[in-house]
């Protein structure tokens, strides 16, 4: 456990330089030590300092997004389930387009209640409809998050098309780009993404139990109504806070917690410090990436990832 931890943490010490310095303008690594410890500011600097916000950003979206996933996996006893796949991207962004439009807001406070309330509504139409008809499966809340996801993107659409000049000013956001990170929002995310670990941690133990079945954790003392309700809440609002911010960048929360699985990591703590030390790195990756391509956001970066990891992770499942 040990080296794992090690690689990670010299792998985002590596990913933040690169990102620091990878740009429209290119700078090595010596100009980027410069530009934090000389205390002239030179064109060079000023360009390096204004990364930060998006390199922070990014592993913060990251950390979010990857715990957001892991909990709402153990909340589902599904590997397949994330924010993406149970349409809570979807519910998040369609309440945040209508109250840009339909309200004129544009506070990224705003963005955020509005944003944590359409999540958390897209999130419980899902579960109600993988209940109707019968018992609860992984495939219902999968094919269910799929249908609700199609029906609110088409809302959308519906609301964007029309509006061309909301349509242009917010094309961007919705592929989901770190691109107009600030400080201030930090200062948003930072807050959340403290409150919700917090949480997530002291819910480790009866979550463990939780994963081995309602009755078996009933029977230990588990109040399941309560641990679920905790869990999603600290999960929506995770997702739902990056998506105010970053627009709906998807698969993260999908594919990073089945990597740590994959790898032999089963004990849940770990899984949890794991999972978002390696979603913070590979969001940064993919925006490393989108800046090299051009005109390409994070969010795309992320989904031509992650949608091949989903095919062959509900694949695994259907055969298991």
């Amino acid at each position: 456990m040990k080296r794992k931890y090690l690689i990670l943490m010299i792998s985002m010490i590596l990913v933040m330089s690169l990102s620091l310095g990878i740009g429209a303008t290119r700078t090595s690594m010596k100009e980027v030590l410069e530009a934090f410890l000389s205390p002239t500011l030179t064109h060079t600097s000023i360009i390096v300092r204004s990364r930060v916000p998006r390199t922070i950003g990014g592993l913060l979206a990251g950390f979010s997004l990857a715990l957001s996933g892991l909990l709402m996996q153990c909340l589902t006893r599904n590997d397949c389930a994330d924010g993406t796949v149970l349409g809570v991207n979807s519910g998040a962004s369609l309440a945040v387009i209508s109250a840009m439009i339909c309200l004129g807001i544009s506070a990224h406070q705003a963005y955020l209640f509005f944003a944590f309330i359409g999540g958390l509504l897209a999130f419980f139409c899902v579960y109600v409809l993988a209940h109707s008809g019968g018992r609860l499966t992984p495939t219902k809340m999968i094919l269910s998050g799929a249908a609700l996801s199609m029906i609110l993107s088409s809302l959308i659409s519906a609301m964007i098309l029309p509006n061309i000049q909301t349509m242009e000013r917010f094309r961007f956001w919705q592929l989901g780009s770190l691109g107009a990170m600030t400080m201030s929002d930090l200062m948003i995310l930072g807050p959340v993404l403290v409150l919700a670990i917090g949480i997530s941690f002291f819910l480790i133990r009866p979550l463990r139990l939780f994963m081995l079945g309602d009755e078996m954790a009933i029977s230990l003392g588990v109040n399941v109504p309560l641990i679920t309700t905790i869990a999603a809440f600290c999960s929506i609002l995770l997702v739902s806070c990056v998506t105010a911010l970053c627009g709906p960048i998807g698969f993260i929360g999908l594919m990073v917690p089945h990597m740590i699985k994959i790898i032999g990591i089963h004990d849940l703590k770990h899984q949890m410090v794991l999972s978002m030390m390696l979603g913070g790195i590979l969001l940064v990756i993919s925006d490393i990436f989108a800046r090299v391509l051009g005109n390409v956001e994070v969010g795309v970066i992320t989904a031509l990832i992650g949608a091949p990891v989903f095919i062959f992770m509900l694949r695994r499942s259907t055969h298991a």
